[in-house]
């Protein structure tokens, strides 16, 4: 009874509206330290904020994807000179929007992805001012994708320009 009220609070919200963590449907679940999310459509999204300028995205994801999805991770790296209140990205499975966490001046957000459909072609993120009015949003076109999707905020104390690039 609990899970089916969050998923009502959760769909009569409008996309362009940061959600609560407290308000998630039955699928993903998120913590508010480490964020991770995972779902019971078998996707799995796991987030960490590191505050460091280090850009150390090396690192080989270590996950295997059934033949119809793939496993891949999002680097979020934000050099805008101003902190981002809420990540949010878009669910590929039933179209939610999870809110992954802040991500301050400097920061890289890192995402693994597991069991993402091939058929989805597009990572939609959204960032929030720390008031929670949406700033900017963004839809990557992420065809072909194997290993890593980064995304780079830049601008001066905003968000100017998202950059995607794909391996």
């Amino acid at each position: 009874m609990l899970l089916t009220l969050m998923a009502v609070s959760l769909t009569a919200c409008d996309k362009k509206e940061p959600v609560s963590s407290d308000i998630l449907p039955e699928g993903p679940i998120v913590s508010s330290t480490v964020t991770s999310v995972s779902t019971a459509t078998s996707a799995s999204v796991s987030a960490s904020v590191e505050t460091s300028t280090s850009e150390d995205v090396s690192a080989e994801p270590e996950i295997q994807a059934p033949e119809d999805a793939v496993s891949f991770e999002v680097v979020i790296i934000n050099q805008c000179k101003a902190d981002i209140g809420m990540v949010s990205v878009i669910n590929p499975f039933d179209e939610s929007q999870m809110d992954i966490g802040e991500l301050p001046d400097g920061g890289v957000l890192n995402l693994s992805y597991t069991d993402w459909p091939k058929d989805v072609t597009a990572f939609d993120v959204a960032f929030y001012n720390k008031a929670g009015k949406m700033v900017s949003s963004s839809s990557i076109d992420i065809t072909g994708v194997t290993k890593r999707v980064t995304i780079s905020l830049s601008g001066d104390k905003s968000i100017d320009k998202v950059k995607g690039t794909v391996e």
